[in-house]
C-alpha cells in the first residue's frame, strides 16, 4: 500500500439491496502473495468473495496468510449464495426450513452464519427495514444478483408480488427441544436471503480479531472496498484512502475527498456506477426493500465510520435506501457511528454533509 490507499468507493462491489456482486464474469489475475517492506510491514494480497483483499500489518506473522485464507473460506462456506453447500444456499432453495444447529453438535456449527444473521436482524429493526437481507428476489428481478439479467420491461404487478416476499420478519429461528435442533424457518418457500451487504464487513472484523490476537497493533484490511484500520502505516501516519467522485463516467481514481482513518472501520455505498437504462430511465443497484424499486434520490454516496465493519457495511446500504436527510438524522441519533454524505445539489453540483464526529476523518484536501 502507498501512503494513499487508492480504493474506489461508492460502488462497493456487491449487494443485494442492491450493491455488490460476489462474483465477476472475467477471470481475475490476482494471485495470493505477500511482500515485506523495508520498514518491516507485511503486505498480503489475495482473492475472496469474488473480489480481492489487501492487508498490511505492522509486524511479520509467520503463516498468517494461510490462516486468513482458511478463515475466509470458512465464512464463504456458510454465507455465500454462490456455494450450493452453504447454509444460506440450502435455505434459499428449501421449502420451509433448514437445520442451523444440532444441539448435540459442537457449539460453533454455522457460527459465522448465525453471527451475521443476528446482527442483520438488529440492524433491520434499527433501520425500520431499510436494511433487509430478504430483498434478494427483487435484486434478482432487477438483474443485480447472480443472473445478471436486467429486465426488458417492468411489470408493476410482478414487482408488487416479489415485494410481498421481502420482510426479514418472514425468517425466524426456532429451537425444537424434542429434536434437539435449531431451525431456520421461512414463511414462504420463495423467501431468500443474501448477506452480501454485511458479509465482507463481518469478514474484515474476524480478520482484525485474528491480527490483534497475534499482537498486531498496526494494520489496514481492505476487502472489495470495505476497510478497517488500526494504528499507523509505515510512515507513522494514520492510514489514508480516497472517496471516488460520485458521478457517471468518473474514473475510479478520481477522488472527491481524502479520508484519514484514525482507528476505525468504514464502508461506502453509492448509486453511480452499477446501473442500467431502460425506457430512458436509470435504474441503480440500491433496491428499496419497501417499494420494490431501485432507489433514486439526491444522495449519491454514503460513507459510514464505526468500530465494527459489518455495522458500517450494512448501514452504508441502509442509508442509500433512506436518503440524505433521514440518514443524517438517524446516524446523528446513534452512539459510536458517524457518516459522510455526497449529494447532488439543485444546481447539479456536488455537495457534502457529515455528522459532527466524522469531521476528524476528513482531511483538508477535498480532491486530488
Amino acid at each position: 500500500m502507498n501512503e494513499l490507499i487508492r480504493i474506489s468507493f461508492g460502488i462497493i462491489l456487491f449487494v443485494f439491496f442492491g450493491c455488490k456482486s460476489e462474483q465477476t464474469s472475467k477471470p481475475s489475475i490476482v494471485v495470493n502473495k505477500k511482500t515485506i517492506t523495508s520498514e518491516g510491514y507485511e503486505k498480503l494480497v489475495g482473492k475472496t468473495m469474488g473480489t480481492t483483499y489487501h492487508i498490511t500489518l505492522g509486524r511479520i506473522v509467520p503463516g498468517i496468510q494461510l490462516k486468513i485464507d482458511q478463515l475466509l473460506l470458512d465464512i464463504n462456506n456458510e454465507v455465500s449464495t454462490y456455494i450450493p453447500e452453504a447454509i444460506i444456499s440450502k435455505f434459499n432453495v428449501a421449502d420451509s426450513r433448514v437445520v442451523l444447529q444440532e444441539t448435540k453438535s459442537p457449539i460453533n456449527m454455522n457460527r459465522h452464519f448465525k453471527a451475521v444473521f443476528n446482527r442483520s436482524k438488529t440492524i433491520f429493526i434499527e433501520t425500520e427495514g431499510a436494511f433487509d437481507p430478504t430483498v434478494m428476489p427483487l435484486v434478482n428481478f432487477w438483474g443485480f444478483g447472480p443472473n445478471k439479467k436486467n429486465p426488458k420491461t417492468v411489470n408493476p404487478e410482478e414487482v408488487k408480488a416479489l415485494s410481498e416476499l421481502v420482510n426479514f420478519d418472514n425468517v425466524k429461528t426456532r429451537l425444537v427441544g424434542s429434536e434437539q435442533k435449531l431451525y431456520l424457518e421461512k414463511s414462504n418457500k420463495e423467501v431468500q436471503l443474501d448477506f452480501s451487504a454485511i458479509a465482507k464487513g463481518y469478514a474484515l472484523d474476524k480478520i482484525a480479531f485474528m491480527l490483534e490476537q497475534n499482537a498486531v497493533g498496526n494494520y489496514m484490511i481492505e476487502i472489495g472496498g470495505e476497510v478497517r484500520a488500526r494504528g499507523v502505516n509505515e510512515k507513522g501516519e494514520f492510514w489514508r484512502i480516497g472517496i471516488s467522485k460520485p458521478t457517471l463516467g468518473s474514473l475510479s481514481d478520481e477522488f472527491f475527498r481524502i479520508l484519514q482513518l484514525e482507528n476505525t472501520s468504514i464502508a461506502t455505498s453509492g448509486n453511480y456506477r452499477n446501473y442500467f437504462e431502460l425506457d430512458k430511465k436509470i435504474y441503480s443497484h440500491t433496491i428499496n426493500p419497501q417499494t420494490g424499486y431501485p432507489e433514486r434520490s439526491n444522495l449519491l454516496s454514503c460513507t459510514i465510520f464505526t468500530d465494527k465493519c459489518m455495522v458500517a457495511d450494512a448501514y452504508a446500504t441502509a442509508c442509500m435506501v433512506m436518503g440524505l436527510e433521514k440518514s443524517l438524522k438517524k446516524v446523528e441519533s446513534m452512539n459510536g457511528i458517524e457518516a459522510y454524505f455526497i449529494y447532488s445539489k439543485e444546481d447539479g453540483t456536488l455537495g457534502e454533509k457529515f455528522t459532527k464526529g466524522a469531521s476528524k476523518f476528513l482531511t483538508k484536501k477535498k480532491a486530488i
